[in-house]
């Protein structure tokens, strides 16, 4: 798996050391055997060198375009890693989240528990960590010529856990995200999202299970649907959506959607759609062969984070030919699988 952040157990060796002397950090080891309200280290994204390799070695690119390429990959590496400090801060669900970061001094008396943890034999104590992920779709002949935030990967967030007493690592469930540089509310959003998938995960939840589904999708009637303005059709305009979606809907651009997901002060029930990238595929005809992309949409409940639809909607697809965006079909599918 092509982690774009890893754990860094070298820096890990070197907070040992820094501990020994922060002999007042205190903590309880309860939490780190308690999953239901677990501390979780999650991890900024770094720069992709790979693609600033390809992007100073391109014999096609002009001096000027490499500065400009490599100039905005970084400011989107800043942009997601402000996002995701900034959704952190605002957090407010059982689980506590701390980004990896050696500033941060609740980083470090964790990172201190965890080691005191190992020291003592702590048989259930474990370790969770959050990493970004993202995966090229188009092969190996195009891999680093889209920056990580680009419209050829497949991003997603994998939750890993630890036991530090064997030091056995395991990925326990991975959350496919929708691509570019996710706001902050996204990244809330998201973060909600792999809790939730872990404890449906935990109660033997899956995608078979069409009832549970069919009794979160009816809970729409009372709550409102988000839908992001970058991912409605141009044949199907705002006012026309309550032909197919008798049920409260609103349509946002990134700026307004990001503003109310992270507004605590209201009491309105949300859930968001999301188009998430799943696969490639190739399609060929009169001699021509053209790789698109295969589409997911994806209804998530802004503050629980669960997966709200049944997950047997059909695949778009996008590229050499269909959508990536909301169409009215999807809405009346929508609507049906409401009671």
């Amino acid at each position: 798996m092509n982690f774009v952040n890893t754990f860094n157990t070298k820096m890990l060796l070197a907070f040992t050391i820094l501990f020994s002397i922060n002999a007042n950090c205190q903590g309880s080891f309860e939490e780190l055997s308690d999953n239901s309200e677990s501390t979780i280290i999650v991890y900024k994204v770094t720069i992709d060198q790979k693609y600033i390799s390809w992007v100073n070695n391109s014999k096609k690119l002009s001096s000027e375009e490499k500065t400009n390429k490599i100039s905005k990959h970084k400011e989107e590496i800043n942009e997601y890693n402000d996002n995701l400090e900034e959704a952190i801060d605002t957090w407010n669900g059982n689980n506590t989240f701390l980004v990896a970061d050696t500033s941060n001094i609740e980083y470090i008396k964790f990172i201190y528990l965890l080691e005191e943890a190992k020291k003592n034999g702590e048989d259930d104590a474990k370790m969770y960590m959050i990493q970004y992920n993202s995966t090229p779709l188009l092969g190996e002949t195009k891999k680093f010529k889209d920056p990580i935030f680009g419209g050829t990967h497949r991003p997603s967030l994998i939750l890993v856990e630890t036991n530090l007493s064997s030091g056995n690592a395991i990925m326990v469930t991975s959350l496919l995200v929708s691509q570019g540089v996710l706001s902050s509310g996204l990244l809330k959003v998201y973060l909600n999202a792999i809790c939730a998938q872990k404890n449906d995960i935990d109660d033997g939840i899956t995608w078979k299970n069409e009832k549970i589904y069919l009794e979160r999708m009816d809970e729409l009637k009372n709550k409102t649907l988000l839908i992001p303005e970058e991912f409605l059709n141009k044949r199907l305009p705002a006012e026309t959506i309550k032909e197919f979606y008798p049920f409260d809907f609103k349509v946002l651009n990134k700026e307004n959607l990001n503003s109310l997901i992270q507004n605590e002060d209201t009491d309105e029930k949300y859930v968001i759609y999301q188009i998430i990238p799943q696969t490639v595929t190739t399609r060929s005809g009169a001699g021509i062969s053209q790789s698109a992309i295969l589409y997911k949409s994806a209804l998530f409940d802004v503050k629980s984070g669960r997966r709200m639809d049944l997950q047997k909607i059909k695949l778009s697809l996008a590229g050499s030919s269909g959508t990536n965006d909301l169409t009215k079909r999807e809405l009346k599918k929508f609507a049906g699988q409401i009671n």
